[in-house]
C-alpha cells in the first residue's frame, strides 16, 4: 500500500517540547517548542517572503524593544533551514536535493511538485494559557 500524495508532499509539521536543562530524576521541565516542518519555500532563502522563521525573529526583535510592559508574545530562540554535514560536504535538506531529477515530475493532479525546505524553529514561552494574551493597539 502506498501513502497518498498528501502524505508524500505535505508540510509534515511536528512539534516537540524541549529543554536546555539536565533533567533531575524523572522530571523534565520543557522550556521551548521545537517546530519541525517542510513548508513551501523559494530555493533562494533571501527571497523567501513566506519564511516563518524570519517573521518570528522580526516579532521578537520589534516587541522586545517596545515600551509595552508585561507583553506576552512569541519569542524566537533559534531556527532556520536544516543543513546536513556529510563526508561529501554540506547540503540543505530540501525536496530538490532529496528527489533530484524526480523533482521535475508532477503530482497525480498534474500540478508541479513544490519546492519545500526543511526548517526548524525554537520558540518560547510554553504553557501560558491563551487568556494571558491581549491585543496591543
Amino acid at each position: 500500500m502506498l501513502p497518498s500524495d498528501i502524505d508524500l508532499f505535505g508540510r509534515h509539521t511536528d512539534c516537540f517540547l524541549v529543554t536546555d536543562e539536565k533533567p533531575t530524576g524523572d522530571k523534565v521541565k520543557p522550556k521551548f517548542i521545537l517546530k519541525d516542518a517542510w513548508p513551501e519555500a523559494t530555493e533562494d532563502h533571501t527571497r523567501d517572503r513566506r519564511d516563518e522563521v524570519q517573521f518570528v525573529r522580526r516579532i521578537t526583535e520589534e516587541l522586545a524593544n517596545s515600551d509595552v510592559e508585561d507583553l506576552f508574545y512569541l519569542k524566537f530562540d533559534a531556527g532556520g533551514r536544516v543543513v546536513i554535514d556529510t563526508d561529501r560536504g554540506r547540503f540543505e535538506d530540501n525536496t530538490k536535493n532529496i528527489l533530484g531529477p524526480l523533482c521535475s515530475m508532477h503530482m497525480p493532479d498534474s500540478t508541479a511538485i513544490p519546492f519545500r525546505a526543511h526548517k526548524r524553529l525554537v520558540i518560547s514561552p510554553i504553557g501560558e494559557p491563551l487568556g494571558t494574551a491581549e491585543s496591543v493597539p
